[in-house]
């Protein structure tokens, strides 16, 4: 025999019986017995003093609520970046899915392509120059053992990034929660 579920009793509790439920409540002592533990249990709630919130709850509940919410800095730029870098591999892996089967061959996509290549050139040419000035700079006032291979500088300049945001996280941020809650 199938009972009542909780949503019936609960329905039936508050008055709405319908057809089916109450020819089953008649029969069954135990969906009786839980509808009247049901309707025990409502009383009982009913009777309970509602308590006042004090005059400053508003406002406690917000300064937890912005405390939660507030992320570092550095989470907040790579998750803005993230998109836009993900943007670019997906279009540069579809440009070269569309070159190989020679799409671009022939049109005037080709022809326009050419000088956006011209451009972007001289772009990579300025690019290189910078990480070749960038380099020398490293080698000369980073000139300790693991700056002088493109490892090591990858290793450093990973550790540097993690360093800032660690710092980040647990000094900047207490301190910009403070200042905020002191107003």
């Amino acid at each position: 025999m199938n009972h009542l579920t909780q949503e019936q009793i609960d329905e039936a509790s508050a008055g709405g019986i319908p057809a089916e439920t109450g020819l089953h409540l008649h029969g069954c002592s135990e969906c009786q017995a839980r509808l009247h533990a049901s309707k025990k249990l409502d009383r009982a709630l009913r009777k309970i003093a509602l308590d006042r919130a004090g005059s400053n709850f508003t406002d406690t509940v917000l300064r937890q609520i912005v405390v939660g919410s507030a992320t570092p800095f550095a989470w907040t730029l790579f998750k803005n970046l993230a998109p836009v870098i993900a943007l670019t591999v997906v279009a540069g892996i579809a440009i070269m899915v569309l070159r190989y089967f020679g799409v671009f061959q022939g049109s005037e996509f080709q022809q326009t392509t050419a000088g956006a290549q011209s451009i972007y050139d001289q772009t990579a040419g300025q690019i290189a120059g910078g990480v070749n000035v960038f380099n020398g700079w490293m080698g000369k006032y980073f000139s300790f053992a693991f700056a002088r291979t493109t490892y090591g500088l990858t290793a450093f300049v990973g550790c540097f990034l993690g360093a800032v945001a660690l710092f980040d996280k647990y000094v900047l941020m207490p301190k910009f929660r403070r200042r905020q809650f002191k107003s």
